[in-house]
């Protein structure tokens, strides 16, 4: 055997050679600590104020776009409002995607 290794030009055992595969199950890496999620943002009383207020000045009610371009926010800073708005049910919404629409109740 010997023989044979010098002919392929290792001198190594067969043990020692490495061989592709599954890594040891002691060679695993621990999973990283999950991460605590970050507080839900307060929801402004004065944005809320002028979202309702610019709801009840529209008649077929607004979509978000446009309500942004009025109130100066965008579309993250509305989800919270709209969304406590509707479950206190000033608020209501209609439509699907980007053809909904929210008109004061």
């Amino acid at each position: 055997m010997g023989e044979a290794m010098s002919y392929l030009g290792t001198s190594a055992s067969p043990k020692a050679i490495k061989r592709p595969g599954r890594p040891p199950a002691a060679a695993k890496k621990a999973a990283p600590a999950a991460k605590k999620p970050a507080p839900a943002p307060k929801v402004s009383g004065d944005l809320v104020g002028k979202l309702v207020a610019l709801l009840k000045q529209s008649k077929d009610g607004l979509g978000a776009e446009k309500i942004n371009a009025a109130l100066g926010t965008t579309s993250k800073d509305l989800v919270k409002p709209l969304q406590q708005l509707m479950a206190e049910g000033r608020v209501k919404r209609f439509g699907q995607a980007r053809g909904t629409r929210y008109q004061a109740a």
